[in-house]
């Protein structure tokens, strides 16, 4: 649609490799035209893209955690109501400029 953008965040670091191979196709050079984000921090893929691709990186094993807790909860009679939050942290590589 010839919009300008200068930032993705892609849902996972698969998609963010393809991305990168299609933007490097464009013509364009991550991160000074474009900077791209992965999610999952899955090192296969973002240590060996080009270049090395920053990625989100959740709790995986700290969700599934709480998730089975509130499941138990939910099951003997005391549902949870609402939203928790979990904290996740960015993977600074050479697809996004350096954080200030």
């Amino acid at each position: 649609q010839h919009l300008e953008f200068d930032g993705v965040v892609c849902q996972n670091d698969q998609i963010a490799r393809g991305c990168l191979t299609i933007l490097r196709q464009a013509g364009l050079e991550i991160p000074r035209d474009v900077a791209v984000i992965g999610h999952d921090d899955w090192q296969v893929l973002t240590l060996d893209s080009v270049p090395p691709l920053t990625s989100i990186v959740n709790p995986t094993e700290e969700i599934g955690h709480v998730a089975a807790r509130k499941l138990l909860d939910a099951i003997n009679g005391h549902p949870h109501h609402g939203i928790e939050y979990m904290p996740c942290r960015v993977v600074q590589r050479e697809s996004t400029l350096p954080l200030r």
